[in-house]
């Protein structure tokens, strides 16, 4: 049986306020998950690297989220491949909306 390794990998930052942070094998690079619950830091590292292993599978899972989130989302997806989204920046946490 081949193992799949793990490209990022959780660490906790004491002194950083009790937050998690993402670091990425390949690069080295850390980043804030924004987060001080251990249950939710995990939950975003499990889903990182599930993404990084099924990249065709993202697609569906997001379609899936924002069907749920926004119901005229399920006509748009079967009319046209490509969806246009809108993205409110200022208003945290960020929301899409869709445009058939």
């Amino acid at each position: 049986m081949k193992t799949m390794t793990t490209r990022y990998r959780l660490i906790y930052r004491r002194h950083r306020g009790g937050m998690f942070y993402c670091v990425d094998k390949t690069t080295g690079k850390r980043t804030s998950l924004h987060t001080t619950d251990p249950d939710d830091a995990r939950q975003l590292i499990e889903a990182r690297n599930n993404s990084h292993r099924q990249p065709a599978l993202n697609l569906q899972i997001a379609q899936a989220y924002l069907t749920a989130s926004d119901p005229a989302c399920r006509y748009a997806f079967g009319k046209t491949s490509w969806i246009k989204f809108k993205f409110t920046a200022r208003s945290p946490p960020r929301t899409a909306t869709c445009e058939p």
